[in-house]
């Protein structure tokens, strides 16, 4: 059963990227594409490409992630899969703000938020709206970082998640530290 074995190499490659076995889930992921594209399941294609990005990240190498996540986005965009879901277009602002490309981060996370608003995940919310507040604040609006940072902690209630309640408080102490 071919896709029953690409479905099993791409949750592979999740353990392997959650026990920070990075090479060995890359093996895993490339092999669930390889095969993905063989089948024409172009929902998993993209979702393979996706994490294979999410690894580059976490090996800090941030272009490559940014270029597996275009391609997982184009591939959504061409086969009309996902275009709403902004998993994808959040990680890319994410990994242009870790290169220190605040402004075109920010201008991807505000895409992003209009697709958060359209939604019910409140916890994607609120850290959409942490990643703004962290672009603003980057870029000298500290005013603006404050606003957002706030709106984010007010969603916090809503999702009983107590770390990034408390990297949101963390953010604004630091911040409030920084002026003074």
């Amino acid at each position: 059963d071919r896709r029953m074995e690409t479905i099993a190499l791409h949750d592979l490659g999740v353990l392997y990227g959650q026990i920070t076995e990075y090479q060995q889930a890359l093996e895993a992921y490339f092999q669930a594409s390889t095969r993905y594209q063989s089948l024409g399941d172009w929902r998993g294609k993209a979702a393979v490409l996706n994490n294979i990005g999410w690894i580059y990240a976490a090996l800090g190498e941030h272009q490559k992630a940014i270029d597996f996540y275009e391609e997982s986005r184009q591939l959504k965009d061409v086969n009309g899969v996902g275009q709403k879901d902004p998993r994808v277009l959040s990680n890319i602002g994410s990994e242009y703000a870790s290169l220190g490309n605040y402004a075109k981060a920010l201008e991807i996370h505000l895409q992003v938020l209009a697709l958060r608003r359209q939604g019910k995940n409140r916890l994607c919310l609120a850290i959409t709206l942490n990643n703004i507040a962290n672009c603003y604040e980057h870029l000298g609006e500290k005013q603006k970082a404050l606003d957002y940072y706030g709106q984010s902690l007010s969603y916090m209630p809503e999702t009983s998640n107590a770390f990034y309640t408390a990297a949101t408080l963390t953010n604004i102490g630091a911040l409030y530290a920084d002026l003074g």
